[in-house]
C-alpha cells in the first residue's frame, strides 16, 4: 500500500513539471504562473514517502525531455537550472545530475555561475568525487578563460581517491600551457570518449570539430598567402610539412575544403 501512495504522489509532484515541459506559454507571465505549482525537490523527498531514487529518475527524464525541446525551438532553457536543483536534492549523489547539468547551464544555457554553483552543491555532498572538481576545472580552462582557477580545481581533483592520472596532467598543463589550443582539445577528447551520456559526447564533439576547422582554416589562409591559390584539397597541408596526417574527429567524419568558398568543412 505504501508503494502505490508513494507513486500516486510521485506523479502528482511530476505532473507540473510535465506541463511545464509541454504547454505553449502564451507570455513570461504565464510561465511563471505554471512554474509555481512545481515543487522544491525537498518538498517532493517529504512526499514521495522514501522512493527518492524512482523521483530523481522521473525528473532526469522530465529534465533531458525539456532540454531536448528547447534545443529544437527556441534554445532557452529559463527553468534548467531549477530543474538541476530539484533532480540534486532528490538524489544528492547522482554525480551524473551535476556534471551533465552544469554543462547544459554552461554551455547551452550560457550561465556558468550556475554551472559552478550546482557543481559546488554536489562537491557538498560528495566531498571525496573526483568528477566534480574536475568538470569545475574544465568550466574554468574552456568556457571562462580562467587559467588559474582551472588549475586549481584540476589539482584538487587529482588528489582525490580513484581519480584518473589524466587529472593531474591536465592540471599540469594548465600551468605550463595556458590558453593553448591543445588542452582545450584533449578536455573535450576525454569528455568525448568518457562520457556515458549523448548529450555530453555531442557538445564535446561538437567542439572537438570547431578547434580541428579553426586550425585548419588558419593553415588554408597562410597557404593562400604564400602560393596565391586555395589549396586543391587539404591533402596538400600535408605534402607541405604543415602536418603529418590530417586530424580527424572521433566519429570518424572528414574534413574537406569547399572549393566555392575556401572554408574548411566536416563531412557531418
Amino acid at each position: 500500500m505504501k508503494s502505490v501512495v508513494a507513486v500516486f504522489l510521485l506523479v502528482s509532484c511530476i505532473y507540473p513539471l510535465q506541463r511545464v515541459i509541454d504547454a505553449r506559454w502564451g507570455s513570461e507571465e504565464e510561465l511563471v504562473r505554471e512554474l509555481m505549482y512545481f515543487p522544491t525537490g525537498r518538498m517532493m523527498k517529504r512526499l514521495v514517502l522514501g522512493y527518492d531514487e524512482m523521483a530523481a529518475d522521473l525528473v532526469w527524464l522530465r529534465m533531458i525531455q525539456y532540454y531536448g525541446q528547447h534545443k529544437q525551438s527556441d534554445r532557452r532553457y529559463d527553468y534548467l537550472g531549477h530543474i538541476v536543483d530539484v533532480l540534486t536534492d532528490l538524489d544528492p549523489r547522482f554525480i551524473h545530475a551535476y556534471t551533465f547539468g552544469a554543462l547544459l547551464l554552461t554551455d547551452d544555457a550560457k550561465d556558468p555561475s550556475r554551472g559552478l554553483g550546482i557543481l559546488k552543491k554536489g562537491a557538498e555532498y560528495n566531498p571525496m568525487d573526483w568528477r566534480l572538481p574536475f568538470m569545475s576545472g574544465f568550466i574554468h580552462y574552456v568556457f571562462l578563460g580562467d587559467y588559474d582557477g582551472a588549475a586549481r580545481y584540476f589539482v584538487r581533483s587529482s588528489s582525490l581517491p580513484d581519480a584518473p592520472d589524466f587529472a593531474g596532467r591536465f592540471a599540469a598543463y594548465v600551468y605550463g600551457r595556458k590558453g593553448d589550443s591543445d588542452v582545450s582539445l584533449e578536455l573535450w577528447s576525454n569528455l568525448y570518449h568518457r562520457s556515458e551520456n549523448e548529450y555530453e559526447k555531442l557538445a564535446a564533439l561538437r567542439y572537438i570539430k570547431r578547434i580541428h576547422t579553426e586550425r585548419l582554416d588558419l593553415l588554408v589562409r597562410r597557404f593562400e598567402d604564400m602560393y596565391g591559390r586555395y589549396p586543391l584539397d587539404l591533402t596538400e597541408l600535408v605534402k607541405v610539412g604543415w602536418f603529418e596526417d590530417l586530424p580527424r574527429p572521433p566519429d570518424g567524419s572528414l574534413y574537406y575544403l569547399d572549393p566555392d568558398d575556401g572554408k574548411v568543412k566536416c563531412t557531418n
